[in-house]
């Protein structure tokens, strides 16, 4: 797991750091990190062309270091000053590094760095032009291919635009934020110690309740339920109302038992106490049932409780109803995309902010799962993660149906938390991941998610080993974990060298 911090934060450790007289230290040390890093991203620096543009900052002298480790390396190094950047193409090379602007720049560019055909960009903590708060990006900001971000994950860095322009991106946190609180979490690994008990080997000590599937709207019902049951469930039971879906269940998942909801074209609310279940998600493809079953499910107690789709509109439509839902449940779940963010931000009268999302979280007890790349999840203890193992593959109808299920699947085995919601999270976008192809529908994933379930455990213990280049958004294993670790006497072609660049 990864702290995120505020643009103010990362400002007091650069003064604290001058102040302790460490920060030219810390500087040689982040141009130690990049030479290594551009060293892995061309496969080796000797021989190679490099273009670094530097600004008067911090940012700009860790470039001024990188360059000297690189031409230790055997790279061919320019540095060319902002200030002295022409509008034209900047030399020919193999890489251009971006050291201009850190998290410090405000406003706009004075000038672009014009791009030489065929060479690769690297920018240093991200790229100059990206606001570090509200991750604007200026016109003009150069387009990476990678970035390293330093010392610590700033905020604005997670916005839609700024992940636009950073590329493939790492972190490499130097040693220096380790005791500094953080605003929020990314999330990359997660716990997987828990051993069943032998009491626990019975399929409803992990049971899901799913209401879902209107008439027309079946494939909803079949995409959550098995999803759920793919994700760590025991048992599903299925609530839909449709008279038609019993003949689709029986020949793709007859795992799942199925509970009618229509009789004559009626809706017959069930009389049985849904305590037994240990998770209950409801809203994808209800339709117009939804606020009906909102109120059932409402006098369950013991579960924790998924609610999507549908189920958010009609609780946008009845904001009271959220206090009869809380009542006796481990825990609620909300689950909107952005128009359905929207709904519940008028509704309930709050911010689409982190703040005014925290505040409602807060206030009213719930999560909240805020879907898109990155997705954001919200705790009522003032408390945001961010996971971003999803992509474009996912942006496919019926996957949202696909998430609800995961989550409740997971939350039918484990105390509802941030983490247990992130780790759902982090799952359906590696299932999204190992399923991605030409074509690719949301019944693709369910075959997935097991795996992706094995990989999430894998992974994991990957991030525990304390690879020094830890992947934030990358779209695959560009840096091992063995290759990204870095020993600061040795380079990779065996040159005893320290960190101040001395043999």
């Amino acid at each position: 797991m990864i702290q995120i911090y505020s643009t103010e934060t990362m400002r007091s450790l650069d003064e604290t750091l001058a102040a302790q007289g460490s920060l030219a230290t810390i500087i040689d040390r982040a141009g130690f990190a990049l030479a290594q890093f551009s060293a892995l991203i061309l496969g080796g620096a000797y021989g190679k062309v490099v273009v670094i543009v530097v600004g008067k900052g911090n940012n700009g002298a860790d470039g001024r270091a990188c360059a000297k480790y690189l031409s230790i390396l055997g790279a061919s190094v320019g540095v060319i000053e902002y200030e002295d950047l022409h509008e034209r193409s900047t030399p020919r090379c193999d890489l251009l590094i971006d050291a201009v602007f850190g998290f410090g720049f405000h406003g706009d560019l004075k000038r672009s760095i014009k791009t030489p055909r065929g060479a690769l960009i690297l920018s240093v903590d991200m790229p100059s032009g990206v606001n570090s708060t509200s991750g604007e990006v200026a016109p003009g900001t150069l387009k990476s291919d990678f970035c390293l971000v330093l010392a610590g994950l700033k905020r604005g860095l997670l916005s839609g635009d700024a992940i636009e322009v950073m590329g493939e991106s790492y972190l490499c946190d130097l040693g220096v934020a380790t005791n500094l609180a953080g605003e929020g979490t990314f999330y990359q690994s997660f716990d997987f110690s828990e051993v069943p008990t032998p009491t626990q080997h019975h399929k409803w000590k992990s049971s899901v309740a799913v209401f879902s599937g209107s008439q027309g709207m079946e494939g909803a019902a079949i995409l959550s339920s098995v999803a759920a049951m793919r994700a760590g469930a025991g048992i599903v039971h299925l609530f839909s109302p449709s008279s038609s879906i019993s003949y689709l269940l029986a020949a793709s998942n007859p795992e799942v038992v199925l509970r009618p909801l229509l009789h004559d074209g009626e809706l017959q609310i069930p009389k049985e106490d849904l305590s037994r279940f240990n998770a209950i998600a409801i809203g994808p493809g209800l339709g117009r049932f939804s606020g009906q079953l909102l109120e059932y499910v409402g006098r369950a107690s013991g579960a924790s409780l998924v609610v999507d789709a549908d189920a958010i509109s009609a609780l946008a439509a009845s904001p009271d109803s959220l206090g009869l839902l809380k009542k006796g449940k481990r825990g609620i779940v909300l689950t909107p995309h952005m128009g359905e963010l929207d709904r519940l931000s008028i509704a309930f009268g709050f911010a689409k902010t982190d703040l005014g999302i925290l505040e409602f979280c807060r206030r009213w007890g719930v999560y909240m799962l805020v879907k898109g790349f990155p997705t954001f999840i919200y705790s009522p203890e003032g408390h945001f993660g961010v996971v971003s193992s999803n992509g474009s593959e996912l942006a496919t109808a019926g996957s949202g149906d696909v998430l609800s299920g995961i989550i409740a699947g997971v939350l039918a085995n484990e105390v509802i938390s941030i983490s247990a919601i992130a780790k759902a999270a982090y799952i359906h976008g590696l299932a999204g991941r190992l399923t991605f192809r030409r074509g690719m529908i949301s019944y693709d994933l369910l075959d997935k998610i097991p795996r992706a379930r094995w990989l999430c455990q894998t992974s994991s213990e990957l991030q525990r080993q304390q690879s020094q280049f830890v992947p934030l958004f990358s779209r695959g294993p560009l840096i091992s974990s063995r290759e990204s670790k870095i020993d600061w006497g040795v380079l990779a072609w065996g040159q005893n060298i320290g960190p101040s660049g001395q043999r």
